[in-house]
């Protein structure tokens, strides 16, 4: 890289610039799809409410997540709207401030002039690029997830000197940001951690480094006093929250195939960044060892790398199958490419060298500007069709219908207001639901939807019900001898919208 890179305030622009280039173009475009809904509504009905502890969807609390993702929704709200980019907004902040931890890393850890290097290789793995541009929690957790296990890796290497505090910083904040985003997702690559650096540094350096165990420590019982607070909240509610076993996404019978792959499904996930994980073993890593900075990069690479494998074997080991999970610790990843370039720059064996040149396509400035192409083609290709799913125009066309009916008496209403009722559809695409009020209330119609969750059939109080009539669900067939007023497609789940006869006679 040019020597004006290695300045840090120049290195850091260059990661955030093309994080830019890379997070930012539509982010707004297309309305929310597959699960925002599940994130951005609650956040935005904790603004209207200003019930803050305890998220709600359509009126019913709701905790299948802690409450991390959607508080970093109502704020960026407060700046930007309740629209879909400012939802989207966090995943893209997070997944920039992964970059300039990577960077701040790889020159803390590689020297200075290896800081764009470890903040693009970040910024650019394709596997970011869905994660950083949605409203998900993902983004936000592998944040976390990847500032404790640098924590952890930095507090190892520096464990009799004095420059460990940003270390001894780094891992109170992940388990924050983490634990309030995905709950104990993270253990995984804490465990991983700890175990890749005894196996590099020694135990007394990772699991018996003590300002790691007391950071680990204060940080989780802040976090458990604040669910402690959360659950006190829960408790005094009137409705029953609606919650997710972790147990959901462990052992379950005919997943022992995607789980005894997963290793091969996550490192395949993590490319091109996961080849630098090949580099790090072998004789001839050692041999390239000719001082003592190839000496440290060495360990530094090799506690990475045993972090990725200890994280991952957790992962088996309790039974998770989806390579989605494993993304927190394909942060780790990035820096092993740093690693290769800086082992290439100094010492490599040719036969090596020349391989790394190759998987670089020659020249790492080439090797970016590729992958920043192909990153403007996934905006345009798969993303714009993920969110051509989006229920938004489906719902506005069932929020005008229910004002029309409104409006021209069909639903007998006192003030225009209408309440009605959902369970499944809430459960699959509730974002539907959400822009058909906003649609109804444009047109002078106050459209109160409330999720029923565990059946519809007794609820007392409604004017309409929206109920799935999909082949994925046998929901509508309690409701067969209501009127129909509107019908609907969003992806693969069919709705419509009923009404009592009883109310339609009147």
């Amino acid at each position: 890289m040019p020597g004006v890179l290695r300045r840090t305030p120049i290195a850091l622009g260059v990661v955030v610039l093309v994080c830019a280039l890379v997070y930012l173009p539509m982010l707004g475009s297309g309305g929310l799809t597959m699960t925002e809904g599940h994130r951005a509504i609650p956040a935005w009905e904790m603004m209207e409410s200003g019930e803050w502890l305890v998220p709600h969807l359509f009126g019913q609390p709701y905790l299948r997540k802690p409450p991390g993702m959607v508080w970093a929704i109502a704020a960026s709200s407060m700046v930007f709207g309740q629209t879909a980019f400012a939802a989207r907004m966090v995943s893209a902040v997070a997944a920039t401030l992964m970059a300039l931890v990577a960077a701040g890393f790889a020159g803390r850890w590689f020297g200075k002039r290896w800081m764009v290097v470890g903040g693009l290789a970040q910024a650019l793995m394709p596997v970011m690029w869905a994660w950083g541009r949605a409203a998900e929690i993902e983004a936000l957790h592998a944040l976390g997830a990847q500032l404790v296990m640098f924590g952890i890796i930095d507090l190892a290497r520096t464990r009799r000197s004095k420059g460990g505090w940003i270390g001894f910083v780094c891992i109170p904040i992940g388990v924050l940001v983490a634990g309030l985003a995905k709950g104990p997702s993270a253990g995984p690559c804490v465990i991983g951690a700890l175990l890749g650096t005894s196996m590099v540094y020694g135990v007394r350096s990772g699991l018996g480094n003590w300002r790691v165990w007391v950071s680990l420590v204060v940080s989780m019982a802040a976090l458990g006093w604040l669910f402690v607070r959360i659950a006190a909240r829960a408790s005094v509610l009137e409705a029953e929250p609606i919650t997710q076993s972790v147990g959901a996404f462990l052992w379950e019978p005919g997943r022992l195939v995607q789980v005894l792959t997963l290793p091969f499904a996550a490192w395949v996930s993590a490319l091109p960044a996961s080849l630098g994980f090949l580099f790090v073993w072998g004789p001839n890593a050692r041999r390239e060892c000719v001082d003592e900075q190839s000496r440290q990069d060495l360990q530094t690479a090799r506690a990475l790398g045993w972090t990725w494998i200890g994280a991952i074997g957790v992962l088996m080991a309790a039974g998770v199958s989806n390579p989605r999970y494993a993304l927190p610790a394909a942060s780790v990843m990035p820096m092993l490419v740093v690693y290769v370039l800086a082992a290439n720059a100094r010492s490599m064996v040719p036969r090596r060298a020349q391989i790394a040149r190759v998987l670089s396509l020659g020249d790492t400035r080439r090797w970016f500007a590729v992958l920043m192409v192909l990153a403007w083609v996934f905006i345009g290709t798969v993303e714009h069709r993920t969110r051509a799913s989006s229920g938004e125009a489906s719902g506005v066309r069932l929020g005008k219908a229910i004002a029309a009916e409104v409006l021209d008496g069909s639903i007998p209403t006192t003030g225009r207001r209408v309440r009605l009722g959902a369970d499944h559809l809430i459960e699959a695409r509730p974002e539907v639901l959400w822009y058909a009020a906003r649609a109804a209330h444009r047109l002078g119609v106050d459209l109160e939807v409330r999720w029923l969750p565990g059946g519809l059939t007794d609820a007392a109080g409604f004017d309409l019900f929206a109920v799935r009539s999909d082949q994925g669900s046998r929901e509508g067939e309690s409701f067969g001898d209501m009127a129909t007023i509107f019908e609907g497609q969003v992806h693969k789940y069919g709705f419509r919208v009923v009404m009592p006869l009883v109310l339609k006679d009147r």
